[in-house]
């Protein structure tokens, strides 16, 4: 059992020094509505192991972080990711008051609290955002916006009876994925908490740096942004990021910052930039 057991590992360690990369591609995350806003969808996911590539230089982009929006519109997407032709696509933006629907995109945005309706993802890179509670009374006005979709999980769908706190079960953003492809796993690309009243009623954010209450997701998470309160602005989406790595402590490339971690050379790319691989 010994022999074999370490026959495998040689194995897989020939496998994994030969030509290959794994890569993770985050786009930017949407914005957060306005106005009992919906909360931004995360930016659409990319992970991919044992990617085979030549020696050549590589288009890296960082998508930005959608805007939140400031009147009664759908918030902006974010902007797409991309490398080694593999594209992520910008998450959809939040609805906003006055029956304005979130966006489709990396993962669907939520929708306000006087609309019904859902926002796609991208099928492979996130979800759909939440059900609106289609509430046309003012008394509920406070309880129906829903969360944008995360990459692991749809956005939580508008409640039909008001909040009284911070609620991590309506409204509340999809939660992302969770991936360790530099040394630590974390959350990526998580959906924005709808919200009402900016200070006292909203949908918390979905792990992988989706925003709450107004507030915007974390930069180089490709979380969306928070769902603005009456009648507050939407936060912005986080922008996106791009991790790339081999097998090996002997650096092949040159681009982002470079690391290493469980014998493995990492290249992070906060903004865009080039990586140029000599194998």
């Amino acid at each position: 059992m010994n022999i074999k057991t370490l026959s495998n590992s040689r194995i897989n360690a020939s496998n994994a020094a030969a030509n290959t990369v794994d890569f993770l591609v985050v786009a930017g995350g949407g914005g957060g509505g306005y106005d009992v806003g919906g909360g931004g969808g995360a930016g659409g996911l990319i992970y991919v192991t044992n990617y085979p590539i030549t020696a050549a230089s590589y288009t890296i982009t960082v998508g930005a972080g959608g805007n939140g929006a400031s009147t009664n519109a759908v918030a902006s997407n974010g902007s797409n990711s991309s490398a080694f032709n593999n594209i992520a696509i910008g998450g959809g933006g939040g609805g906003s008051w006055s029956g304005i629907s979130g966006a489709a995109g990396g993962s669907g945005g939520g929708t306000t609290s006087n609309t019904s309706t859902t926002a796609a993802g991208t099928p492979g890179q996130g979800n759909t955002g939440g059900q609106g509670a289609n509430n046309t009374s003012n008394i509920n006005d406070y309880s129906g916006a829903s969360g944008g979709g995360g990459a692991g999980a749809n956005g939580g769908n508008g409640a039909s009876s008001g909040w009284t706190a911070a609620s991590s079960t309506i409204g509340y953003g999809g939660i992302g994925r969770l991936i360790d492809i530099d040394g630590t796993a974390r959350y990526y690309a998580g959906g924005g908490g709808a919200t009402s009243d900016a200070s006292t009623y909203y949908g918390v954010g979905g792990q992988g740096g989706g925003g709450q209450n107004a507030g915007s997701g974390t930069v180089n998470t490709g979380g969306g942004g928070g769902g603005g309160g009456i009648p507050n602005t939407g936060g912005n989406g986080g922008s996106g990021i791009v991790i790339i790595r081999y097998y090996g402590l002997t650096v092949k490339a040159s681009g982002g910052t470079i690391s290493n971690a469980n014998g493995y050379t990492i290249h992070k790319f906060t903004s865009s930039g080039t990586f140029t691989y000599t194998g």
